[in-house]
């Protein structure tokens, strides 16, 4: 633990003065004490108010003061200040002020001992007194917590005023006196940043805050710094009398809070802050006087760095003020590479020994760890957030940050180079020759390969003089690395960085959007996984940049778009610094890499030899007449992580990057989009991209229509949609409470069926991920050679996709008219995939894979056939469903839809009807239960919708909140007329009678299940 002499040496020390310090200074003036103060409130109120307080006011009032004193419990006071505070301010701001003014300011000094000693400490000073006493000593000027920029100039050593946290009687509105005084100042964000940062750092020392001091006020100021930092890893001092000095121990025993005795009568005081005051010369100081703290000056600008780093920042105008452990998530280290950590975590039963390294504990506990990292890992921000923790952990090191490639070979020691140059840079040393305090070495980079640097880094790390030493090395040379330092005489903990979890991820969006994170997370998530993008905090800083907009959350329809916003950030877009006129910019890369990507597709290759791509961008310059360099572009664009190098040959980042710039470049080459809609299945991800990014290609839309055009499929033959028998209605209907209710042999639903619920609860925000990215192949494979079924799964995809996403095409007719073939095409499907017999394979596999991870339980091969026989028949079901929903559905096509309906166009076929009720389920606009009614009208008692559209309904009419009271009626009557018509009954009256108890029972549940949501 830091002792206060180190602290003060150190230059390491905010003080923090209470009223114990007025007290002493004004021999005890009343005023100078809280209680004091409020006693004279008091007077003041039956002097002025009019009309006069309550009989008994004033003896309820001092109660409270005493009882608070006697009691050390604040909270007394607390009421006793605020009952005051609004007697005084009741009269009106001018008495309030007045009464501050003759209480507080005319408070003078008697002993000056006490300032003086103060005035010898050249360090920040804080207080919670609201006079002006520590100014009149010492000669400083005065800031409050209204002003979070002078309290940050006075804790950064830029300004020698006094820091009023409870602010200052000349200024009374920011006097901190009441209960409501006490929310405003805890609901201040800048200013709680502040405290947080500075007690995080600094070590502060309380100074006139003893019990022999009598200050009632301390017991708040106590809780206040518990409650505001509980984590705190510098350690601060209570200055008492030694008589205190076990009692208080006890007190702080479970705190970061150090009693110090500074004598045996409070006259000692002044001589022992006397005592603390460094010699000349032993301190460095401020532009302001103030002895600045290099180690913290060193700890602070690390983590400024890093916060300056992250993408969530951007729009912060003073990143300074920013809390690094809000924005910068700790790095997820593992024990083995992520890939392997995801199948370990995936497998049931999976051993729990690969999990998750702490890695706070982990720079406490090592001396040298390898931190293993792809180039998309966030390698960088990883190792200098360890050195930073480790920096911050040990107290007095200061965090050094190199890069390998900072090393050169000519200097005999290129490491100790490179370390100086960053000590100096950060304002550690003042040159060369000065000794380094102690460090922590965050070395980043390192390659095994280059021999003469490596060498001599090695060398130099063997006999280094660092505390901790965090290595960072690309996956890949691990290995080689590892065997490297061992040889070297260096032991290294070996750890990979992993990918964040969605409650990583929602940590992040909290503080972009405290208010919607839980949406916005996963919007996140939903991008990741559909355009498989890398986990990593650049990633995900990205995507909350691009989802966010001041403070509203924007999701884009379009994943496509959502993704160009995404590698726009990467390619610059927005730098300040850039100059068209002088280089090539964010449009210019963007056209550059369309054109590479032309030249990918047409080569049928997802990577091409470097010497290819570097020719390819130079015909591309040459043909727009620039006078650049195609080396120095392609570099460019591997830095900016768009494009890379892999095994001789160079790739794009990921497949969707390719995808995307060969979407840019449709629009601007007939011949290249000719080529595509020659082949439109292969092509399908860069068709849906130049959809989502131009949304007004009718001509597209028009032409991926034929695609839609398959052989006839005899629906009604179809056992998804053949007719069930009817069976006898029960002759007891009725159920209440939780017991089952039957309706012809087969359970409606009981309340606690929730078919459009996670059965994993929170589970996604703790889900593992391996979004490592194949390059992408053309051809991928062959339409004509994969299933029917999967081919028109395909088709479907594609158009709809193209679909929903040309929301600017004007063309309403040609829109209708493709829309109801989709639908029509979707509802096919359904009998379509069941009679694929690669399809009930497909099945058959799955089948046997969920009986292998011990998901179900097949006795035999009976109850093997029979769930395979179920399964391949609701299967389809929900691959059309599931299909409508995330590829066509949009509220931008209901206008198209309705206009359908009106038609009749739906009416004419079973799969026309389906894929509309499909659709008007998913969008569930106002009315949809009544579209529904109209589309299944006389459809009869159908497998497809008797055992599956139905629990769906039943569902939604229990759970969805969106409900209006006529769609939930409606939608009521629909599932008790879908129930009663698979029934026989004996005559009308057995019907009403099931139908009225069916509705009562379902308003039942619908009640029950809304209450249980509300918690009741």
């Amino acid at each position: 633990m830091t002792s206060l002499e180190d602290a003060t040496r150190s230059g390491n020390i905010v003080l923090l003065v209470g009223t114990g310090a007025s007290a002493a200074a004004t021999r005890n003036a009343p005023a100078a004490t809280w209680a004091g103060l409020i006693r004279s409130g008091i007077d003041f109120v039956e002097a002025n108010a009019r009309p006069t307080p309550a009989k008994g006011w004033r003896t309820m009032v001092e109660q409270m003061i005493d009882y608070g004193i006697d009691e050390s419990d604040s909270s007394f006071l607390i009421n006793a200040a605020s009952a005051v505070s609004k007697s005084v301010r009741a009269i009106g701001d001018v008495a309030y002020a007045n009464w501050l003014s003759s209480e507080v300011g005319t408070l003078t000094v008697r002993d000056s001992s006490l300032g003086k000693a103060i005035s010898t400490l050249r360090f920040p000073i804080l207080t919670t007194n609201y006079d002006t006493l520590i100014e009149d000593a010492t000669g400083r000027g005065s800031t409050d917590w209204t002003d979070a920029g002078g309290v940050q100039s006075v804790l950064t050593r830029g300004s020698r005023d006094i820091g009023h946290l409870h602010g200052i009687w000349t200024k009374p509105e920011s006097v901190v006196l009441s209960d409501e005084d006490y929310a405003r100042i805890l609901h201040d964000e800048q200013i709680q940043h502040l405290q947080r940062a500075f007690s995080t750092l600094t070590s502060v020392v309380f100074v006139g805050y003893g019990a022999g001091l009598s200050d009632p006020n301390f017991g708040k100021v106590l809780s206040w710094f518990r409650r505001t930092f509980p984590r705190s890893t510098a350690t601060h001092f209570r200055l008492c009398l030694e008589n205190e000095l076990e009692a208080l121990r006890a007190e702080h025993a479970d705190e970061n809070i150090e009693p110090v005795a500074y004598g045996k009568e409070h006259g000692d005081l002044p001589g022992f802050l006397s005592g603390l005051a460094p010699t000349a010369g032993t301190l460095t100081l401020s532009p302001a006087g103030i002895a600045v703290n290099p180690v913290v000056d060193a700890q602070s600008a690390m983590a400024e760095s890093i916060v300056a780093e992250m993408l969530v920042t951007e729009t912060v105008d003073d990143r300074s003020s920013v809390d690094i452990e809000q924005v910068v998530l700790p790095p997820i280290l593992l024990p083995v590479p992520n890939p392997e950590y995801v199948r370990a975590r995936k497998r049931r039963g999976a051993s729990t020994d690969i999990d998750r390294i702490d890695p706070e504990k982990e720079v406490s506990e090592a001396e040298a760890i390898l931190v293993v990292g792809d180039e998309e890992s966030g390698l960088t921000t990883a190792i200098k957030w360890m050195a930073w923790k480790a920096a911050v952990n040990l107290g007095a090191a200061v965090p050094l940050y190199v890069n390998f490639k900072d090393c050169r070979s000519r200097p005999a020691n290129p490491l100790r180079d490179a370390l100086f140059g960053a000590a100096l840079q950060a304002g550690i040393v003042g040159q060369k020759k000065d000794a380094l305090p102690p460090y922590v070495l965050a070395l980043d980079d390192f390659s095994p390969y280059t021999q003469r640097v490596s060498d001599k880094v090695l060398a130099e790390l063997s006999h280094q003089e660092a505390i901790v030493v965090i290595i960072g090395c690309r996956q890949g040379t691990e290995d080689d690395t590892l065997e490297r330092l061992r040889a070297a005489g260096l032991n290294p903990r070996t750890r990979f960085l992993g990918r964040l979890a969605g409650s990583d991820i929602r940590r992040l969006a909290t503080y972009v959007a405290p208010h919607g994170a839980e949406r916005l997370t996963r919007a996140v998530l939903d991008v990741l996984s559909r355009e498989n993008l890398p986990r990593t905090p650049l990633s995900v800083s990205l995507l909350l940049s691009v989802l966010t907009r001041g403070g509203i959350i924007a999701i884009s329809a379009s994943q496509t778009t959502i993704l160009d916003q995404y590698v726009s950030l990467l390619l610059g877009r927005g730098d300040p610094h850039e100059d068209a006129r002088l280089g090539i910019e964010q449009v210019n890369r963007e056209a550059l890499l369309a054109s590479l990507a032309e030249h990918f597709v047409n080569s049928g290759a997802g990577g091409l030899p470097e010497h290819d791509v570097v020719a390819e961008l130079q015909r591309v310059i040459e043909s727009y007449g620039w006078k650049e360099s195609p080396t120095a572009i392609l570099t460019n664009f591997v830095e900016r992580r768009v494009l890379r190098r892999s095994g001789g040959n160079v790739v794009f980042g990921r497949s969707s990057y390719l995808y995307l710039f060969a979407a840019k470049r449709v629009s601007k080459s007939s011949e290249f989009r000719s080529a595509l809609l020659a082949h439109p299945l292969l092509y399908s991800p860069i068709l849906k991209a130049h959809a989502a990014l131009v949304r007004h290609d009718g001509q597209l839309v028009d032409d991926l229509r034929s695609l839609l055009d398959v052989s006839s499929v005899d629906t009604e033959s179809s056992p998804l949609y053949s007719l069930l028998e009817l069976v006898d209605a029960p002759n007891e209907t009725a159920r209440t409470g939780d017991e089952s209710s039957e309706a012809g042999g087969n359970e409606i639903g009981g309340d606690d069926v929730a078919f459009g619920e996670d059965e994993r609860g929170q589970a996604w925000l703790d889900d593992v991920h391996d979004d490592s990215d194949r390059v992408p192949v053309f051809p991928a494979d062959d339409p004509t050679e994969i299933p029917p079924g999967l081919r028109l799964l395909r088709s479907l995809d594609l158009v709809s996709t193209v679909l929903r996403d040309s929301d600017q095409v004007d063309d309403l007719e040609l829109k209708k008219a493709v829309l109801e073939d989709t639908l029509a095409t979707w509802g096919l499907l359904i009998p379509f995939l069941h009679e694929d017999s690669s399809f009930r394979s497909f099945t058959r596999t799955i089948a046997s894979e969920l009986e292998a991870d011990q998901l179900i339980e097949l006795e035999d091969e009976e109850a093997r056939e029979a769930f395979v026989e179920d399964f391949s028949r609701a299967f389809p079901a929900i691959i059309a469903l599931g299909g409508v929903q995330s590829m066509l559905a949009s509220r931008k096509l209901v206008m198209v839809f309705e206009r359908a309906l009106k038609s009749g166009e739906f009416e004419s076929s079973l799969d026309g009807r389906m894929g509309a009720a499909f659709f008007a389920f998913s969008v569930r606009e106002p009315g949809w239960p009544a579209q529904l009614s109209t589309l299944l009208k006389d459809i009869g008692n159908r497998w497809i919708i008797r055992e599956f559209l139905l629990y769906l309904l039943i569902e939604s009419l229990f759970s969805d909140p969106r409900l209006s009271m006529t769609d939930a009626q409606s939608l009521r009557d629909l599932c008790v007329e879908l129930i009663t018509g698979a029934q026989r009954y004996r005559d009308d009256m057995q019907k009403k009678a099931h139908i009225a108890e069916l509705r009562q029972d379902l308003d039942k549940r619908r009640r029950l299940r809304q209450a249980r949501a509300l918690g009741r």
